[in-house]
């Protein structure tokens, strides 16, 4: 009887370690195929243009991958999640919010002006969540293909006939040295800051920067990199002497602990640029082409 009664309890004890065997990895399973489906569920969504539901379901992901330590799958739904924030940031309106848009812009045009606009699809604008959304700048830009409209600003018609008065002067001004192509040198010194509080920036992922800067060319010279700070992030030196002037900085954000504050300082020094024109050298101009 006793021996029955050992096998017995024997018997239960492996049952239960098989169930709790059985519930642990199940949980375990359950957490990572749950923060798994919901992102590939987001990345559909995002195929299919649906933003809203994307930006969701990545949000609701990203917690349960960090939990199961799915630290690369964590990376790109957090890159994920910041790329439709920033994409709806920049095609912020409707139609109907961007109609009011160009009414507060441009008061002085009709209504039945600015519907052709919105219908005529000639506004930079992205289709997504099954409708259109426009560009921020899309409405400023308009006076840059409307004429009418520019002209029909007194104050920014009168910014621009300056700053081609002061050119035409400029360019008429006595050369001192014509021997000497570059001229009265000026020199800059410029400054790039990024500010953000930690609370802004996700928990995970690599914060990408690329800041502009001036290179060694001709008229151009001098150009000195004086500080970066701080320079840890550094993943591309500057490059001064090339083509394109850009610093590449990677911030990984998983190891920031506090707020992120960069700062680049350089200077340059620009030269006036003077050209000696041959009239007998100047072409017709090709009224028909697209550059003209």
């Amino acid at each position: 009887m006793k021996f029955k009664c050992k096998q017995f309890i024997a018997a239960m004890l492996l049952v239960i370690a098989l169930t709790l065997g059985s519930f642990t990895g199940c949980h375990d399973n359950s957490a990572n195929s749950q923060g798994e489906e919901l992102f590939e569920q987001a990345q559909s969504y995002e195929s299919q243009n649906n933003f809203n539901q994307a930006a969701e379901l990545y949000k609701l992901a990203l917690p349960l991958l960090l939990e199961d330590n799915r630290l690369e799958l964590a990376n790109k739904c957090s890159e994920a999640a910041e790329r439709l924030t920033l994409f709806r940031m920049i095609y912020p309106y409707t139609s109907e919010q961007m109609k009011t848009v160009l009414t507060e812009t441009y008061p002085q045009v009709s209504s039945v002006q600015i519907d052709d606009w919105i219908k005529s699809g000639d506004l930079e604008h992205y289709s997504w969540d099954g409708c259109d959304h426009y560009f921020e700048d899309a409405a400023s830009n308009l006076i840059y293909s409307n004429l009418e409209l520019m002209h029909a600003d007194a104050v920014k018609q009168k910014s621009y006939q300056d700053l081609v008065l002061n050119i035409i002067a400029s360019a008429e001004e006595e050369v001192t040295a014509d021997w000497q192509q570059y001229q009265k040198p000026v020199t800059y010194l410029g400054t790039h800051k990024v500010s953000i509080p930690r609370a802004e920036l996700p928990a995970t992922g690599i914060y990408h920067l690329w800041f502009p800067l001036p290179i060694n060319n001709g008229p151009q010279t001098q150009v000195v990199i004086e500080s970066i700070s701080p320079d840890i992030y550094v993943k591309q030196p500057p490059s001064i002497d090339q083509n394109i002037g850009l610093l590449y900085m990677e911030v990984p954000l998983e190891k920031l602990q506090e707020d992120l504050n960069i700062q680049v300082k350089f200077t340059f020094t620009h030269f006036e640029q003077r050209f000696t024109v041959d009239p007998d050298n100047i072409g017709e101009y090709d009224n028909q082409s697209l550059r003209y």
